[in-house]
């Protein structure tokens, strides 16, 4: 079958609809219009730094890269007859194919490249890591095995400082149902383009496509995140009885994602809404999760600035006003400002959704 032809190929007919749009009501559209919107207007809404918009798409384009390897990879291990995917796909196929359709990203692997991109940004520059990596544990506050789990993470976070090219591979390292989302998108990606070929019948592409996939979903280990050693970072230090110095050193030197597991795990919030939190809420429920989890107000304040490099926010005035409150207001008045964000994430849209409805539409 051509790439012209007009035939359907799953069924049932092709065309625009069968990717979803920009405003069609599918869950996370909001997040994709707003990325639209941020590259290409410059108002106050617009919050987030071209620099975070730039590393959002280098990590999106890492990210599909590197399984696009890893299923060809396994494509060729079939040895097929009729089947050379090397010369039947281009080389960077999915990222030229994002770029063409970029709804075929999902709003949830959107929203985690932009926050790891953010993370990256806030954290040490590359130049710094050898540094940091040697300060590690010399303080004394933590533990060896604890030292060494600090520097893992250091190393595998600034691995997220790569400047490659968009379409050059970098470590995927997600969470489980976020892998599962890229895989079976870069699989459908290479399944459109092959089909187009005539290599073989389409079931039989199909069907060798969904293996190559199930192979990389089955070897993949989430444990082996950046995000997972983090969370397992701060659950292991929770009995500890850490003071505010071991919070103002991870502030200090940079150590966003461990500091930001720490703000979770004390505040018992996942630990991906907290660093969503970090990127895209207001620098007030920043110092309200801050103080909630017991943060000395400097830590707080340096997260804060930290974020200032990828969104826009209040001006400094506000700023000081907030940083001026802080130690005034109570650890259990922080508890319950940022108590929303410990509720279940479907629990907490649906109730967002019925408050939008309003009370007009009850029987």
């Amino acid at each position: 079958m051509s790439a012209s032809s007009p035939e359907p190929i799953w069924g049932f007919p092709r065309g625009p609809s069968l990717l979803p749009t920009y405003g069609g009501g599918r869950r996370g559209d909001a997040l994709h219009e707003r990325m639209m919107l941020e590259l290409c207007f410059d108002g106050h809404e617009a919050r987030w730094s071209d620099a975070l918009i730039v590393r959002t798409r280098r990590h999106i384009g890492g990210c599909f890269a590197t399984l696009e390897r890893e299923i060809r990879q396994e494509l060729e291990k079939t040895l097929v007859d009729g089947l050379d995917v090397a010369n039947a796909l281009p080389p960077d196929y999915c990222w030229r194919a994002i770029q063409r359709r970029p709804a075929i990203v999902s709003a949830a692997l959107l929203r985690h490249c932009r926050d790891r991109a953010a993370l990256s940004l806030m954290g040490q520059e590359a130049a710094d890591i050898p540094a940091a990596l040697a300060e590690i544990g010399r303080d004394g506050w933590l533990p060896a095995d604890l030292a060494d789990t600090l520097r893992m993470i250091t190393t595998m976070v600034a691995e997220w400082l790569d400047t490659s090219p968009d379409h050059v591979p970098m470590p995927a390292q997600l969470p489980a149902e976020l892998m599962r989302d890229l895989v079976w998108s870069v699989s459908a990606l290479i399944t459109d383009a092959l089909v187009r070929t005539d290599l073989l019948p389409t079931l039989e592409m199909v069907a060798l496509v969904h293996r190559a996939g199930k192979a990389v979903l089955e070897r993949y280990d989430e444990q082996e995140s950046p995000l997972a050693h983090a969370a397992l970072f701060a659950l292991r230090l929770r009995g500890a009885a850490i003071g505010d110095e071991a919070f103002l050193w991870l502030a200090r030197n940079r150590h966003i994602l461990p500091l930001l597991a720490l703000i979770a795990d004390r505040n018992g919030i996942q630990l991906r809404h907290v660093i969503s939190t970090s990127v895209e809420g207001a620098e007030q429920m920043l110092f309200q999760l801050c103080r909630a989890a017991g943060l000395p107000r400097e830590a707080a304040v340096r997260l804060v600035l930290a974020r200032r490099g990828v969104a826009r926010g209040v001006d400094d005035a506000a700023l000081i006003e907030y940083s001026d409150q802080y130690d005034s207001l109570s650890r259990a008045d922080a508890h319950a400002a940022t108590m929303t964000l410990t509720l279940d994430e479907i629990y907490r849209e649906r109730l967002t959704a019925l408050s939008h409805w309003g009370a007009e539409d009850d029987g």
